[in-house]
């Protein structure tokens, strides 16, 4: 018995040798099998709108070059599918590292524009990182065109001037009321010319220089550029502009008014009027009121409220005050020179004069 009990353990000591070895073996076949950097993640130099790629849905993206131990799944190839058939900018990825692997792999590493997905994807085997296969494809992102004699022989205005915010959760709303300094979701953390136009009703003189279409939602873009206030220049949706008709005067030849409240020196409108006749403008004319911002009056022009010299390309300051309301009673600033010594009767929002 005791020589059989000895058998049994030498054959169970055996087997478990035997078991161990063929562990350590399959843990260094494994290790063995996953790829090594030669070329380290490394930082690209290029201009990044050189970089700019879009997903092919062949490949994952992973949190380390695909076949480096330790690489795990950011985004899987149904979801990398799904993004590339995408027809939307914020979709379009940038490259800004890369790295190669010791079987000749070059994985870049992306970020989508609207920044919900970064990690690693297989890019192809050219080592020197100028040229991209694989998971991913370089891509222009908004190609421009030549504008038409329609588009540049007028003037427009904003049709919904008002505040846009920026960002992935206004993705619908971005380049219809304000001025982007590419169009939008073309280049990676490139946004916003200006965050609102909301006072910028009476800028009736932006002049399309440039035009394009971006890759994704193949929707037409317009560069604008205004001589009155240059601060709203940028690229915007074509659809979002009106034809004016102040064809006619442009600011080198007529004069710019800028509307500048009194009390906070903050400018609310500015618009490009003729240039009158006889050199002179007063805060009363009809041309320089009725450009006045919504709710305010006109009270002087440089200070002065008797008629002021202008001249050809001329910019003015006309100073306006905030109209006071009392209830639905709005009451606006008039002149007791104007009233001929009559008296001012208000009735229910409705002014006499008698």
């Amino acid at each position: 018995m005791q020589s059989s009990l000895k058998k049994s353990l030498y054959l169970g000591l055996a087997a478990l040798s035997f078991v161990a070895a063929a562990g350590v073996a399959t843990t260094s076949a494994s290790a063995a099998s996953k790829a090594t950097l030669t070329t380290p993640s490394t930082t690209f130099k290029t201009a990044g709108s050189a970089r700019n790629v879009v997903l092919t849905g062949t490949n994952a993206i992973y949190t380390k070059p695909g076949t480096v131990k330790g690489a795990k799944v950011v985004a899987t190839t149904t979801t990398a599918k799904r993004l590339s058939e995408s027809k939307k900018g914020l979709d379009n990825f940038r490259a800004y590292r890369y790295a190669v692997t010791n079987r000749g792999s070059l994985y870049l590493k992306v970020v989508s524009f609207d920044g919900d997905y970064r990690g690693w994807v297989y890019a192809g085997k050219d080592a020197t990182a100028k040229a991209f296969a694989g998971g991913v494809k370089s891509v222009d992102t908004f190609t421009e065109g030549t504008p038409t004699t329609s588009q540049t022989e007028n003037f427009y205005a904003f049709k919904t001037p008002a505040a846009e915010a920026g960002g992935k959760a206004n993705y619908a709303k971005a380049g219809t009321s304000v001025t982007y300094k590419e169009a939008a979701w073309t280049q990676y953390k490139v946004g916003r010319a200006v965050t609102s136009t909301a006072n910028d009703a009476n800028v009736k003189d932006l002049i399309v220089s440039k035009v394009g279409t971006r890759t994704a939602e193949g929707d037409s873009w317009v560069y604008v550029t205004s001589a009155s206030t240059p601060s709203v220049d940028g690229w915007i949706l074509e659809s979002s502009l009106t034809k004016t008709n102040d064809k006619a005067v442009s600011a080198a030849d007529g004069v710019t008014l800028n509307y500048v409240e009194s009390g906070t020196g903050t400018k609310r409108a500015s618009a490009v009027v003729a240039l009158p006749a006889d050199n002179t403008l007063n805060y009363v004319d009809s041309e320089v009121t009725t450009n006045a911002p919504k709710g305010y009056s006109t009270v002087n022009i440089n200070g002065q409220t008797t008629d002021v010299t202008v001249a050809k390309a001329g910019t003015y300051n006309v100073y306006v005050n905030a109209n006071a309301t009392f209830g639905n009673i709005s009451l606006k600033a008039v002149d007791a020179a104007d009233l001929g010594g009559r008296a001012l009767v208000l009735t229910n929002a409705k002014t006499r004069v008698l």
